[in-house]
């Protein structure tokens, strides 16, 4: 029986890995500085601004995933009594 796959997380199971993006970024605008016919130019600058929206969406989710784990324990600061109470 084949092993059991891990789920992916949510900032990515929706989106490729930053990098793989922004070599695809590359390579299109490198297409799009060729001389090519109007439907291939269009396509290309389609394809470009997919890349770079699902770039921005990239990391921006990798940024929310990064402040949820760093600041998880903030949740909990006010809903514990202190250990030594203020004196008055």
């Amino acid at each position: 029986m084949p092993p059991q796959k891990r789920p992916k997380t949510v900032y990515n199971a929706r989106t490729k890995s930053a990098t793989t993006l922004k070599k695809k970024i590359r390579d299109a605008t490198r297409i799009l500085q060729r001389p090519l016919s109007a439907d291939k130019r269009i396509e290309a600058e389609r394809a470009l601004s997919a890349f770079q929206h699902e770039l921005s969406v990239a990391t921006r989710a990798r940024t929310e995933h990064k402040m949820a784990k760093r600041y998880h324990m903030v949740r909990f600061f006010g809903t514990f009594p202190t250990p030594f109470p203020d004196k008055k």
